[in-house]
């Protein structure tokens, strides 16, 4: 069994009478990047702080690398990096400096900030005071600051919140980076769904503080049913034609129906073509995560 550095058993958090998490079981495998996704207010950033002890549970049900937070707490947060909301930047100091200031609260080597600025691509800008610098700059000085310590687990928090599409292939690259060539285990928190398809190895889909659904992400994409998208010269007619053999059929611009086989679309667009319609176009299309992330929400 693959050993877990986080795990959350039936995790309840409350504010007054407002129920925030409900039963949340957490499992996240060592070594692996997992997308925490779920729309704003589903109980993430809530998540996040139980983890990092900013917040407390009543229960003692939170475990990382294995041991319970309560008792083990300065032990447990040693091994943690993490960057929540907005980076602790000091504007008026460099990226160095701001890395300096850290690593001497720290207690860590100066000898360490030359390699961490390479890490996060801020070599060049090392000299530059941090508050020219772009909101993906700041995001990747804010993770190298989280990085000082070498912790083993990298707890963030919607890092490409509010980034340009630079930024978060800047971002994209640097989290695959730090899994893959420095051994971290990542925690993201985040609602752009095609984001974390790109990177997550595995994805806990949160909402209303409920797990909905968990796993690595081939489980998540065979749950991605494909569809037979078809158009035609008068889309209600055809919808007509095949309402009856295909109930689940769907006009939504084009016709959509849950797609079985090449054969079926050869018999849909034989059929078609029988009654005397003109298929413009017929082919198979993948639900896309979005999709699927509605569809589990709303369920």
């Amino acid at each position: 069994m693959q050993e877990l550095i986080i795990q959350t058993k039936n995790l309840n958090f409350n504010f007054a009478q407002q129920k925030v998490l409900n039963q949340l079981s957490l499992e996240v495998p060592k070594g692996g990047i997992y997308g925490f996704l779920g729309p704003n207010g589903s109980g993430k950033t809530t998540t996040i702080k139980l983890l990092l002890n900013l917040l407390k549970s009543d229960e003692k049900n939170i475990f990382l690398f294995g041991k319970e937070l309560q008792e083990n707490r300065t032990e447990i947060l040693k091994k943690i990096g993490s960057l929540v909301e907005q980076p602790a930047i000091y504007p008026h100091l460099t990226g160095y400096e701001n890395l300096k200031t850290r690593a001497l609260l720290l207690q860590v080597s100066k000898s360490k900030i030359n390699k961490i600025l390479d890490i996060v691509g801020l070599t060049d800008a090392a000299n530059k005071k941090s508050e020219k610098y772009s909101l993906g700059m700041k995001q990747r000085l804010g993770i190298g600051l989280a990085l000082l310590d070498d912790p083993e687990l990298l707890i963030l928090d919607e890092p490409t919140n509010g980034l340009d599409p630079n930024g978060i292939i800047e971002i994209r690259h640097l989290i695959k980076d730090l899994a893959a060539n420095h051994q971290k285990t990542i925690f993201i928190s985040s609602h752009l769904l095609a984001e974390i398809e790109r990177i997550a190895t595995h994805v806990g889909i949160i909402n209303k503080g409920k797990m909905l659904f968990q796993g690595n992400i081939h489980e998540l994409h065979s749950l991605k049913t494909s569809l037979i998208c078809i158009e035609t010269n008068d889309n209600e007619a055809a919808q007509s034609i095949l309402k009856s053999k295909y109930p689940s059929l769907s006009l939504n611009g084009h016709l959509e129906i849950p797609f079985e086989s090449l054969e079926q679309m050869g018999f849909i667009n034989h059929h078609l073509i029988q009654n005397d319609l003109i298929v413009y176009s017929i082919y198979k299309q993948k639900k896309d995560l979005e999709s699927l992330f509605l569809d589990i929400t709303n369920a």
